[in-house]
């Protein structure tokens, strides 16, 4: 606070408030009466909540302590979450500096009574019925030096009407009613000045444009005083703009409905997952490794190159290459962020014309995208095929460990489509086929060191896709086959949702 009499006229403004409430109303702030928030308010428990006074300040907890003098406000701050005239460049990661942007914080007091609780104190009342985030950064230290894990806390303040406060992405970022891009459309937060009725969902409905299917399957849920709507398969509709729709028909626990229809129109950005379907435009989600005989899309794609955008998937054709030419390499960086990681894999099409040779399609997560390219490759694993007509087509799984060792497990498999799985924790490696995507078969026919011993998932930064031919003699053989989809679960990155 800035003097002593305006704090008296903010507890003034409080009281009043109240008084009027209790009088007329039976009660103001949350969703059925709710009071509102007592001052100062604890932060940790205000996340997804709505009816946050607007004359609150904020208190947050540590548990631990920290170094009072790196909590400043530009390090602990509050602001407007909802962006409604410009599209907000968007850092993708778990904290986004793009909704902290300390530039947009409101003007407040920050004060440490202790080295584990700290007080935001906003100079000026909140707006009413608005979407808030409070924002700790990495830049606070721990009394041992170390930097804190940054927080953000989205809340909605009281309103006098049931409205919609704010749209927001998979990563918390605001998404405006038109013009948003690089959305992370793994989930939908619609956040609301009151809790919804458990039966609001139903109200809201999600398109994107090439979906033929029309509304798209999701899971939906209220979540304090927000409605979450988890995308299934969402890396199905990268780059595809898309539609949400909210229908009046969203009422909070008194049945009181929105006044009116309101629609956000964005643009998704790029997923870990790819399904090919929307043609040529996913090639800007992918790196293509530079050190090989294919140095970039222009020279992968026919007719110069291996690989050809077709319905619903991408193809790859051997061509006659030989051992020379033989393998490109094309990936995204990732982050490893859970204990167990799991990669999906689905190949069909499949034909050979020749029995000189082995070609390959593998799908795998790597140390260095440019070094699989090079003699000895990049430590990481790969499941997939290696067809060879008249001889053997082998399902396979692979490691290379940091050393250069092989370890090698494969079953011999016939010339039709297939999914892999891959599950890996620090404690099991279990590699899948199957022929229709629904059950699913060991690989585990033969074998060369396998399992791995030592294996470690702190190094893996890429999931990448490589495919080529080891045949070294003419004529080679002319493999064909389709890739339709890569999923992955486990992991994350900077770059795509």
């Amino acid at each position: 606070m800035t003097s002593i009499n305006w704090g008296v006229m903010k507890n003034y403004t409080a009281i009043i408030f109240l008084m009027l409430c209790l009088m007329f109303l039976g009660g103001c702030g949350g969703a059925g009466g709710t009071p509102p928030s007592s001052i100062p308010v604890a932060l940790e428990g205000v996340d997804g909540e709505s009816g946050i006074a607007v004359n609150s300040s904020f208190l947050y907890t540590f548990d631990f302590e920290v170094d009072t003098s790196t909590v400043t406000a530009s390090t602990y701050f509050i602001v407007p979450t909802i962006a409604t005239d410009v599209n907000l460049a968007v850092e993708k990661s778990e904290y986004s500096s793009s909704v902290c942007d300390v530039s947009r914080a409101l003007a407040s007091t920050v004060t440490c009574d202790s080295n584990t609780e700290c007080l935001l104190d906003p100079t000026e009342n909140l707006n009413e019925g608005t979407s808030y985030t409070a924002c700790l950064t990495s830049e606070i230290l721990k009394a041992t030096g170390e930097a804190i894990t940054p927080v953000a806390i989205t809340f909605v303040t009281e309103a006098g009407e049931f409205a919609i406060a704010g749209v927001l992405d998979g990563r918390g970022v605001p998404i405006s009613t038109s013009g948003t891009t690089n959305v992370d459309f793994n989930s939908i937060t619609i956040m609301l000045t009151e809790v919804p009725s458990g039966d609001s969902p139903g109200s809201v409905i999600v398109q994107c444009d090439e979906d033929e299917s029309g509304e798209i399957e999701y899971d939906d849920a209220v979540s304090g005083s927000g409605i979450v709507f988890t995308i299934l398969d969402a890396y199905q509709y990268q780059l595809m703009n898309c539609t949400l729709t909210v229908s009046s028909g969203v009422t909070n626990l008194d049945g009181e409905e929105l006044d009116a229809d309101s629609s956000y129109s964005f643009t998704n950005g790029c997923a870990i997952g790819d399904d090919f379907g929307v043609g040529a435009s996913t090639q800007s989600c992918w790196d293509v490794a530079s050190d090989g005989f294919w140095g970039s899309w222009d020279e992968l794609l026919d007719p110069s190159g291996i690989l050809t955008f077709v319905n619903d998937g991408m193809a790859y054709d051997s061509n006659g290459l030989t051992a020379a030419d033989r393998e490109g390499v094309i990936g995204k960086e990732i982050t490893i962020n859970a204990d167990e990681i799991q990669i999906d894999f689905h190949v069909d099409s499949i034909a050979v014309t020749s029995p000189d040779g082995i070609d390959t399609v593998l799908l795998g997560i790597f140390s260095d995208l440019e070094a699989e390219l090079q003699s000895g490759g990049s430590s990481g694993f790969v499941i997939g095929l290696s067809p060879q007509e008249m001889i053997d087509q082998s399902c396979m799984v692979a490691y290379i460990s940091p050393s250069g060792e092989l370890s090698l497990l494969t079953e011999i498999c016939e010339n039709i489509g297939y999914y892999f799985r891959l599950t890996i924790s620090a404690s099991s490696i279990t590699p899948e086929y199957s022929t229709d995507g629904i059950t699913y078969d060991l690989i585990d026919d033969s074998s060369s060191n396998w399992p791995p011993s030592g294996y470690s998932l702190d190094d893996m930064h890429y999931l990448a896709l490589e495919f080529g031919t080891s045949s070294t003699t003419l004529p080679a053989p002319d493999t064909i086959y389709t890739i339709r989809s890569v999923d992955a679960s486990g992991m994350t990155s900077t770059t795509y949702y």
